[in-house]
């Protein structure tokens, strides 16, 4: 990728994106490892098998109560928020209309 498409190096991007969304959480660390199979000697090459390994030692290591989550676990967790805030706004959008239909129908009592 040059600097005319996009401003920043790719590889720089990518190594960014690995280290901060991949290797940090549990699942996406064992999922690339595991994908690693697939292309073995590249993957040997640039280091991905070795990381891979350091993070899930590294994990192993820490208190449960201090790894972070996965970026696909963050985005679950963030799609179950979602749903519960539309939920909400379902239950409060009835409850407001049907407070409106009963003040309706008190007003139309009164004349």
């Amino acid at each position: 990728m040059t600097e005319a498409v996009e401003k920043g190096n790719f590889v720089l991007k990518l190594e960014s994106f690995f280290n901060s969304c991949i290797l940090e959480g549990w699942k996406d660390s064992i999922v690339t490892l595991q994908t690693t199979v697939k292309l073995t000697e590249w993957s040997e090459n640039l280091g991905i098998v070795r990381r891979c390994v350091d993070s899930i030692v590294e994990k192993i290591l820490t208190p449960p109560a201090k790894v972070n989550k996965s970026l696909t676990e963050a985005i679950s967790f963030f799609h179950e928020i979602e749903k519960n805030i539309f939920n909400l706004v379902n239950i409060f959008r009835k409850i407001i209309l049907k407070s409106l239909f009963l003040a309706g129908n008190m007003v139309l009592h009164l004349y």
